[in-house]
């Protein structure tokens, strides 16, 4: 063979090489143009009709449009199942309507979407702790989703004030006061606190006592009124709302006037629904 055959044959042999490489090195031009597509059509049209449902909703909870906010969340859950939020204020709005067993799942689903969601643990807390709704009535939960709120949220109050009611209802008066000092020790001004701490004066016989504390809650009361719709410190069960839900643990004390407490306390304890463990 010739030099300019061999010159030939391996400037070939170069070039499909070559060409291999670079076929191997260039990119699929159908995946990358399927990469930069975004979201399909659809998708963007499910999108906008959450927002657009979402928007509303918060809008009519706002305007204290209750029932409409609530069929509002529900649709824009239709679009997106497990937005925490619109779960989170659908089931509220429904506690507050005197819906706990609508309720129920709803905060259920909010824990298996966010495992610590503290308000979560506290609301479902209240629902199984609800005077109001034999048919999910369920201390033994309560007190787990309250400890569970209180393992996420140390910090904060909220969950040992649910504790201590829930320790008022089951008729454990020793571990109410433990709860109690736990909350005054860090908030010597709660004042659902400073209404169970009178109570259980009263049911030591310390008349006196408690009724310095009613006194007291009085005054503060007078001196700094809360603002409207304003209920308890901390999360609770009517957020957004000037409604009392039946389902909201000790913020149905605080609904009461400060002279009227203690009564409250032990009409509360009375309604409880019975238990098969209960004489």
């Amino acid at each position: 063979m010739s030099r300019y055959q061999y010159t030939v044959l391996f400037a070939v042999v170069g070039a499909l090489l070559l060409g291999g490489c670079r076929d191997r090195e260039q990119p699929d031009s159908t995946a990358q143009q399927s990469s930069k597509a975004g979201p399909s059509d659809a998708e963007k049209e499910r999108v906008k009709a959450f927002w657009a449902e979402h928007r509303k909703a918060t809008k009519q909870r706002i305007d204290r449009d209750l029932v409409g906010a609530a069929e509002s969340y529900q649709k824009a859950l239709h679009y997106d199942p497990d937005h925490a939020e619109a779960l989170y204020y659908r089931a509220q709005i429904l506690n507050v309507l005197d819906r706990p067993v609508e309720a129920l799942p709803l905060f259920t689903h909010l824990l298996e979407v966010d495992p610590h969601s503290a308000r979560a643990h506290l609301a479902l807390g209240d629902l199984y702790l609800c005077l109001a709704a034999p048919t999910v009535w369920n201390p033994a939960r309560a007190r787990y989703h309250y400890e569970a709120a209180h393992d996420i949220n140390g910090e904060e109050t909220g969950p040992l004030i649910r504790l201590a009611w829930h320790a008022l209802v089951t008729d454990d008066p020793q571990r109410a006061q433990e709860m109690l000092d736990a909350v005054l020790a860090t908030n010597p001004a709660s004042a659902a606190a400073l209404s169970m701490r009178a109570y259980l004066l009263h049911n030591q016989g310390k008349e006196h006592a408690a009724q310095q504390i009613i006194a007291q809650l009085q005054e503060e009361a007078e001196a700094a009124p809360a603002p409207e719709g304003f209920v308890s410190e901390g999360d609770n069960a009517n957020q957004g709302t000037d409604q009392i839900a039946q389902c909201s643990g000790p913020d149905l004390i605080l609904a009461q006037h400060q002279s009227e407490r203690i009564q409250q306390i032990d009409a509360l304890r009375a309604a409880r629904p019975k238990t098969p463990t209960d004489p």
